[in-house]
């Protein structure tokens, strides 16, 4: 893939958890479930920040 492309991707990503976690703890607040789903998306977010930079093989 070109850099464009998997920028392109990973930016799509991070915009649809970086919405995705707001809304998945504001709706399930009130079930365990929802909350462990929110925590694993956040998380998610915080290594793919380690994973671009990997990927495209610089360090910053």
């Amino acid at each position: 893939m070109a850099r464009s492309t998997i920028y392109t991707l990973y930016m799509l990503v991070i915009i649809i958890l970086t919405i995705g976690v707001p809304l998945t703890l504001y709706y399930g607040s009130n079930d365990r479930t929802a909350g462990f789903l929110g925590a694993i998306l956040s998380f998610g977010i915080l290594a793919s920040y380690a994973f671009y930079a990997n990927l495209l093989n610089r360090r910053n």
